[in-house]
């Protein structure tokens, strides 16, 4: 099983890590592959990208792949700036379990534990360590559905908010509904 990241396949979520549509334009629209086995073990990652990737500071080039540990850490770079910085983060068990109380409306054939191991791949963005506490490594991002009240991310932080007062840059604001 595999899976592309880059600023095609997660549009929205690179606009919200990269407002800035010069900076999101050094990320390759495929820039990576990350690949799996149906157990969760030996996850790789594949660079496809013409712009340098670092996996735990060592530099990955396009074609070349590497194993890919949870904690680790994918590092987009231009040049010798650094965009965007990712954590690794393997979930297990993330299908829900059969109704245990009402099992008369269960109409499935009961669950091995083998069937249940479905392994789901998070990458969240990082901020700036000083922005943190101190336990807090890495930020998980969720997408939501569509009836979902999102968060939005302004693209223009000079705006103000209906009180007045500013936005700093990069900063999320809870969507409001319009009067």
């Amino acid at each position: 099983m595999a899976t592309r990241v880059g600023r095609h396949w997660q549009s929205r979520l690179f606009e919200a890590w990269l407002p800035n549509p010069q900076q999101r334009a050094c990320i390759s629209r495929s820039a990576l592959q990350i690949s799996w086995s149906r157990s969760g073990g030996d996850v790789t990652i594949l660079a496809e990208g013409s712009n340098p990737l670092l996996v735990d500071a060592i530099p990955l080039h396009r074609g070349s792949s590497t194993s890919l540990k949870p904690g680790a850490e994918i590092t987009f770079r231009y040049e010798m700036h650094v965009l965007l910085r990712l954590r690794f983060a393997v979930v297990e068990n993330w299908l829900p379990q059969p109704p245990q109380r009402k099992a008369q409306f269960w109409t499935g054939s009961p669950l091995k534990p083998q069937d249940n191991m479905c392994t789901f791949l998070t990458l969240g963005a990082l901020v700036s360590m000083r922005q943190l506490p101190a336990q807090t490594e890495a930020l998980r991002v969720m997408s939501r559905g569509r009836d979902a009240a999102p968060s939005v991310f302004l693209k223009n932080p000079a705006k103000a908010r209906q009180d007045g007062s500013k936005v700093p840059p990069g900063r999320r604001v809870q969507s409001q509904p319009l009067s």
